[in-house]
């Protein structure tokens, strides 16, 4: 019998003493099926440190104390069995910021498939901007206040991948152009009816993720209450999803939009009435400043991209000159002086609930804002090349040699445009059949006028080459094979005019919705932070008026000179330049006088019964 106590189990053998602790110590971390959100007495609960990847353990309430609402606790007058208290992660974990990845690719695909160069395909950006982003929304709301690391959460993660994949796939047929003889209503409604299925997946997702909430607040009678409003919301969004796939059809198409608007917007008003009246339900010590933080960072990164992207193609005749390099660093700045602007003010702490909420809404029209200058600028360093070789070429075509005799003017011309095709060897662009131009400067019998329209005929044509070659070309309404030189040159040309306009004004309307992020995100304001306010609007709404140098009127003279010179990205640097400087110079000289305006008070708090140093410097802090 002794002999047999000494022989050890399988287990010990496989496994020794050390591996185990090793092992502990290693792989810290356990994945359970589910995790309570609500927090419990005397828990010990694993927090994920998402800066490592790794899990730490705390107490969520000791033992002993006791269990206070979130009213309780501030001095209302709820009860314990009204309101829990949520366990929240006041940091995103990496799963959520790899959901934000789905976010950026399905704004990349749909970019790169509707490039902004009309008045439809703005409103088409815009309007799929804001399905995507009321989208990523009800997800991230749900996140930095109920979502924890589980099997549960991680399945529910998967499905969200997979129904934000679905989009990125039928998100670019969104807002197909429908021709006044049916063409394109096929695939235009196809791709409501497939966006409508996967906006319905989503919303059936989140309805899920909230009934398990409620089965953890179950004990908690004004929390079931509060949580199936919002089940229930996701659900019945969900039902109006469904029935609008079936009701699109090609006559209703702007109805349907309109529709989709209409159920986003009635989500938002459920979301943020909850969350005023409840406060359990308020965003107040969550991930969300971050979230929104992190979601302006994407999208500035989407700005890098597109200016790569741009630089790619700029270098296809393997030639920067002046103007594009300066173009290109100039874009460079201006995504970086909007990330200094933003985030040296974000403030992290809770400013009050209505504050809060509207702050985060002003995220919305801040990063489409954000969106349309990045793209903007993108569209603009392409274009500096293309006047860069427009100009000269055109220029050999109108003011050619006087000597040159009629007869050898065709000789003159195609030389010139060969040396335009020579600078794009090897491009698979297809050059233009202009032999029939050329006869015309051959026959005796032709008349000016004959001759004139030649010579145009063939400068368009040369112009469009260069276009199509930096992958500009006319919008979908017109195509190459339907309309000649002259008429794509002209919707060419009205497509800068849309760059022009729509990139000056959201450069402007990015620095007003910066100035009221900047107000609504203080929880104290001096004296100093309403000049900044008023200076960044004033600066905004100046970079706004600058659209009106597009009208039709300003197209000559010095104005429409300006229109196509180099000078309209250094513009808006400039501004910005001017604007981060003059609120540092103005942090430096505010951080002075209240440095020295407490050290004047202290130097009386000796004097001066009953006065403390805090007092003193909350004085300080009304005064300047």
């Amino acid at each position: 019998m002794p002999a047999l106590s000494k022989i050890k189990s399988v287990s010990d053998v496989l496994v020794a003493e050390n591996d185990r602790t090793a092992f502990s110590t290693a792989h810290p971390k356990h994945l359970p099926l589910l995790i309570n959100p609500v927090e419990v007495k005397g828990e010990v609960r694993e927090r994920e440190n998402p800066s490592r990847g790794q899990r730490e353990l705390r107490h969520t309430i000791p033992e002993g104390t006791q269990h206070y609402s979130p009213l309780e606790k501030h001095g209302g007058t709820s009860h314990a069995s009204d309101e829990p208290i949520l366990h929240h992660n006041h940091e995103s974990s990496v799963i959520q910021l790899f959901f934000d990845l789905f976010f950026v690719a399905n704004l990349t695909a749909f970019t790169s498939a509707h490039e902004i160069n009309n008045r439809h395909t703005l409103g088409t950006y815009i309007q799929f901007f804001f399905l995507l982003w009321g989208l990523w929304f009800q997800v991230a709301i749900f996140d930095v206040r109920f979502s924890n690391d589980s099997v549960f959460e991680r399945l529910c993660k998967a499905l969200q991948f997979g129904v934000m994949t679905g989009l990125a796939i039928v998100g670019p047929d969104f807002g197909t152009l429908i021709t006044p003889d049916g063409q394109g209503a096929d695939v235009a409604v196809q791709a409501l009816q497939s966006m409508a299925l996967i906006f319905m997946s989503m919303r059936l997702i989140l309805a899920c993720q909230y009934l398990v909430v409620i089965f953890w607040a179950r004990r908690y009678r004004k929390a079931r209450k509060v949580l199936l409003i919002h089940a229930g919301t996701s659900f019945l969004t969900a039902m109006l999803f469904l029935g609008v796939s079936y009701a699109v059809n090609s006559k209703n198409v702007s109805v349907v939009s309109f529709a989709w608007y209409a159920i986003i917007l009635f989500e938002v008003l459920v979301c943020f009435g909850i969350a005023s009246l409840v406060e359990f339900m308020n965003f107040k010590d969550t991930g969300i400043v971050e979230r929104l933080g992190l979601l302006t960072l994407i999208i500035l990164g989407e700005g890098v991209v597109g200016i790569c992207d741009s630089i790619s193609r700029v270098g296809v005749d393997h030639s920067f000159s002046s103007d594009v390099i300066g173009m290109i660093i100039c874009a460079i700045m201006i995504i970086y002086f909007i990330w200094m602007l933003y985030y040296d003010q974000t403030e992290t702490e809770h400013v009050g609930t209505f504050s809060q909420h509207i702050w985060m809404i002003c995220h919305f029209p801040f990063h489409l804002a954000v969106l349309l200058t990045v793209e903007g600028i993108s569209q603009f360093s392409v274009w500096r090349k293309v006047v860069d070789l427009m100009l000269p070429f055109v220029n050999n075509m109108e003011n050619y040699p006087s000597n040159v005799p009629r007869a050898d003017l065709a000789v003159y011309f195609n030389n010139t445009i060969q040396a335009l095709y020579g600078r794009f060897s090897g491009s698979a662009v297809e050059q233009p059949d202009l032999g029939a131009s050329f006869d015309v400067f051959g026959d005796p019998t032709t008349s000016l006028d004959q001759r004139i329209a030649a010579g145009y005929n063939i400068t368009y044509a040369g112009i469009i080459f260069i276009c199509e070659n930096f992958e500009i070309e006319p919008p979908e309404s017109n195509s190459a094979g339907e309309a000649g030189p002259e008429q794509n040159f002209e919707e060419i040309y009205d497509s800068y005019i849309v760059v022009f306009i729509y990139f000056f004004i959201a450069a402007g309307l990015t620095l007003i919705f910066l100035a009221l992020l900047f107000v609504l995100g203080r929880r104290e304001k001096v004296r100093g932070d309403h000049l900044l306010m008023v200076v960044r609007i004033l600066v905004g709404l100046g970079l706004s008026f600058l659209a009106l140098m597009a009208l039709p009127s300003n197209h000559t003279g010095d104005i429409g000179s300006y229109i196509t010179s180099a000078w309209m990205l250094p513009t808006v640097a400039i501004c910005y330049a001017l604007l981060v400087l003059f609120e540092n110079l103005l942090l430096h000289y505010v951080r002075k006088v209240v440095l020295g305006h407490e050290k004047k008070l202290g130097d009386y708090i000796s004097v001066i019964p009953g006065r403390s140093r805090a007092e003193s410097n909350t004085h300080c802090d009304h005064t300047v």
